[in-house]
């Protein structure tokens, strides 16, 4: 027994000089959101008033569907829609062709700046999912390294084991003692082959997630604000709730509430599985933002279909 104590406490100082955390990534990734939110950075744009469908008089109510007064309140376009309403367009053409092109223009700027908005988001999920890429091919190659190593190592594990244990019992407890030497030597070599997790550091300082949880912020200097607008007003619900709430308790599903204050903050280390999760919530980001283009063209119909 003393001599198995002995073998087990070698191997166990043995293990414990293998184990290895984390390894850091050397190379700092600069710039990493790039050019990606250059162009929709400052935005100035007026600012929507809060939606009241008694602000809309009531032949616009008659006319138009909430969705899209809610679409016209978020461009500011209730005062144009009043004129062309009550214009006749034969007597006034001029009058009415103006605010009829103002009211097609802001719809088509509006497109932009959700198209806009989310070709940045995108820019960033890419770069996110290539670096996540990145640090797993790393750790795939030392695992597969190891791998090679463990096969060469296994085959004569039980030969070694055994003759180790031979020579330190003195050959009295043979039989017993191999099988043991076998198993601890299996250890060993799990320990050996254990993947290595790497991390590294990554810079996010325009952080639209953390915009969105931010319960204090009024209007983001990125997101434009008809968008902003859109993805907060109550009127545009998803199984009840707005889209930004929505949005938020479909990131949950990510188990992203551990790592949570890293994907808020302007950077810092990431492993694989939080550049992955990352990604995930920037892909579900672009993706509630892109609905906005459905009520535009609703909205643009209906101003059609007005002619």
């Amino acid at each position: 027994m003393k001599t198995l104590r002995q073998i087990l406490l070698i191997v166990l100082i043995f293990i414990g000089f293998s184990c290895r955390g984390t390894r850091i990534v050397e190379e700092k990734v600069d710039d990493f959101q790039g050019a990606c939110y250059t162009f929709i950075e400052g935005i100035k744009a007026t600012k929507p008033d809060d939606f009241e469908i008694d602000d809309f008089d009531d032949d616009l109510q008659d006319i138009f569907s909430e969705r899209a007064l809610v679409v016209a309140n978020a461009l500011n376009l209730k005062d144009p829609l009043r004129v062309i309403v009550k214009l006749d367009s034969e007597e006034d053409q001029l009058l009415y062709f103006m605010h009829y092109q103002e009211i097609l223009n802001k719809i088509n700027l509006a497109e932009l700046e959700v198209s806009s908005l989310n070709a940045a988001i995108r820019c960033e999920e890419d770069k996110t999912e290539q670096l996540a890429w990145y640090l797993n091919r790393k750790e795939r190659n030392i695992s597969n390294q190891r791998t090679v190593g463990g096969i060469v190592t296994d085959a004569s594990a039980n030969i070694l084991s055994g003759v180790v244990v031979i020579w330190v019992a003195n050959a009295n407890t043979f039989r017993q003692l191999m099988g043991v030497g076998a198993s601890l030597a299996t250890i060993v070599l799990n320990v050996l082959n254990k993947v290595k997790t790497y991390t590294v550091e990554v810079d996010h300082e325009v952080n639209l997630l953390r915009d969105v949880y931010a319960e204090d912020l009024d209007w983001s200097e990125y997101i434009p604000p008809s968008v902003w607008y859109y993805i907060n007003e109550k009127k545009v619900e998803i199984h009840g709730e707005t889209i930004r709430d929505n949005m938020m308790h479909s990131w949950e599903t990510f188990n992203i509430r551990e790592n949570l204050d890293l994907y808020l903050s302007d950077g810092g280390q990431y492993s694989v599985d939080q550049l992955q999760n990352r990604a995930s919530m920037l892909d579900l980001f672009a993706a509630y933002i892109e609905l906005m283009k459905q009520d535009l063209l609703v909205f643009r119909r209906e101003v059609v279909e007005l002619r």
